[in-house]
């Protein structure tokens, strides 16, 4: 989610340093912004103005968060919490984050006592630690290590909605002063799984002045970004102090090119989750009403859910195909009631034990169902492990032909592993087929296209062909080879329809995650070897007749 700081005073009466208030905010929206940081609520700050602030900007559309400004541990609750008091009364959102400088004294016995105070009056707030460019004595150096050894150690005590945010332009200011001339690098991978939000800005050179904008001044901003990795759902939040360039660059103008650099080197996974955020649910329920519908029609209609999770309603009978929502539970409402929404399934066909198919906290609301569930022999303990009744268990193995509900369903082995080795994943493949309704085909998750020793399969109306173009290969410019044998292994199973699956997958990174330019290249691919063939990729909120 992309987000700006943005001078508290300054939302109370606008002018200078931005101007009019509504029109910053009107077009702020209008270049993606969605969120708006509080800067800063200091310990004298009105109550009263804070809910005002607040307000505005709820009125407006935005989250929002807050910087505050606690002095010390002594003081943290009062500092935080008097200027907000008003403010958690009325709030307009699920939960608000709160940064806090480190305290150089104890920076675990400020999260804590903040989040004891918290949790004893129930507020929904995550406290977010940032780096700054000073160590205890007020020396240069990168405090990262001390703000990511403090969020851990309250952490492991049992407090939750505690991270860190990460100040792009300090951790640059302490890179420049006292690394000059080194390869730059980043804290240590164990610091971004901490991560919960972002102040970024720009550091210049040679003076190393720090919330200078954005796409004017030098930085490594991609390789910033890229850090934050997959997990990461906070907002990317722009954090500029206008007065400090005020003399050089026109404050509102130097805000929205900082917006729009920002915007553009967002990674792609931060823009699936913020569709998530904006689409899923309402598609989701569309989804589900529609396949809920009365009808007496015979055939197969499919119903996408994530990259590789599907609904079908087959001559009326209601199933569902890998059905798991991993990431989707920290960005939508629906995942949390399956058990309303999906309860009446018949049956979940299950092909193997990765988590955007067989995801415990999908599996344990379904399994208090009474929906059966087709599983993989190798799975068979992990499947008891999370919940499913025995007797809703169907166990299934290559070759033994399976008859639920009008369904006739064949296992084979799939080919979850690199080419040439047996280095991978136990998985099955189905072929899945019913009267007067189409035969559909799940070769699932495939790193072997050879198309020696296919399994001898009845013929497919569909295939769906998850995509998968080598590791580490999602920015690659030619696929000739990977897409040529791709193409060949997805035409044996069916040469009459190709549906592409594992696109936008909310658990990949950007280098890794296919996407709709990945579907187009291997579709061209596939009409160039048999024309005939059709190709697609479905869309949550479709319901397509197979």
């Amino acid at each position: 989610m992309l987000g700006t700081s943005l001078p508290f005073h300054w939302l109370l009466a606008g002018g200078a340093p931005l101007g009019d208030v509504p029109t910053v905010l009107n077009t702020l929206k209008a270049h993606g912004v969605k969120s708006v940081e509080l800067r800063t609520v200091n310990p004298n700050t009105n109550p009263d103005d804070v809910l005002y602030a607040a307000n505005l900007l709820w009125d407006a559309g935005f989250v929002i968060t807050v910087h505050a400004a606690p002095k010390s541990v002594e003081r943290a609750v009062d500092d935080v919490f008097i200027p907000l008091a008003v403010l958690l009364d009325h709030l307009r959102q699920e939960k608000l984050t709160i940064v806090v400088h480190p305290d150089f004294d104890d920076n675990a016995a400020l999260l804590t006592t903040l989040a004891d105070h918290r949790d004893a009056h129930g507020c929904p707030i995550v406290f977010a630690l940032e780096n700054n460019r000073l160590l205890p004595g007020k020396v240069d150096g990168d405090c990262a290590a001390l703000v990511l050894d403090a969020v851990k150690n309250v952490r492991a005590a049992g407090y939750r909605d505690i991270g860190i945010c990460f100040d792009f332009g300090h951790y640059l200011y302490y890179w420049n002063k006292l690394h000059t001339g080194e390869p730059f690098t980043l804290p240590c991978r164990d610091f971004f799984r901490h991560v919960v939000h972002t102040h970024i800005h720009a550091c210049r050179k040679p003076d190393l002045r720090t919330h200078f904008p954005l796409g004017l001044y030098d930085m490594p901003l991609g390789e910033m970004l890229g850090a934050l990795y997959h997990g990461y759902f906070g907002v990317y939040n722009l954090e500029l102090d206008y007065p400090r360039f005020e003399n050089l660059h026109e404050p509102f103008s130097a805000l929205l090119t900082s917006v729009d650099t920002l915007a553009s080197a967002m990674p792609i996974a931060a823009r699936l989750y913020d569709s998530l955020r904006a689409d899923f649910d309402a598609g989701f329920t569309q989804t589900v009403d529609a396949l809920h519908a009365p009808s007496t029609a015979q055939g197969t209609h499919l119903a996408p859910l994530l990259s590789a999770s599907y609904l079908f309603r087959t001559n009326g009978y209601l199933w569902g195909m890998d059905i798991a929502f991993r990431y989707a539970y920290h960005l939508c409402k629906t995942p949390h009631r399956l058990a309303d929404l999906l309860g009446d399934l018949s049956l979940i066909v299950i092909s193997h034990g990765h988590d955007d198919h067989f995801e415990p906290a999908t599996v344990k609301q379904l399994a208090k169902t009474d929906i059966r569930w087709v599983i993989p022999h190798f799975l068979l303990d992990t499947a008891r492990s999370y919940g499913i009744r025995e007797e809703n268990i169907i166990p299934a193995y290559p070759g033994t032909p399976i008859a639920e509900g009008p369904l006739r369903i064949l296992p084979f082995e799939g080919r979850h592993y690199r080419p040439g080795t047996r280095n991978g994943l136990d998985e099955l493949g189905y072929h899945i087929s019913a009267d007067n309704a189409p035969a559909l085909v799940f070769p699932v998750d495939t790193r072997d296209y050879a198309t020696d020793n296919l399994p001898d399969l009845p013929p497919a109306d569909v295939c769906f062909a998850n995509i998968w173009l080598g590791d580490s290969n999602g920015f690659a410019e030619d696929y000739t080879d990977i897409g040529a044998r791709f193409a060949d292994f997805m035409l044996h199973f069916s040469d009459r329809q190709i549906l592409f699956s594992h696109l936008y997958e909310t658990g990949r990174e950007d280098r890794d995650m296919w996407r709709r330019e990945h579907a187009d290249i291997l579709s061209a691919i596939i009409k160039e070897k048999s024309p005939e063939t059709s190709t697609g990729v479905p869309v949550l909120g479709e319901i397509i007749k197979l």
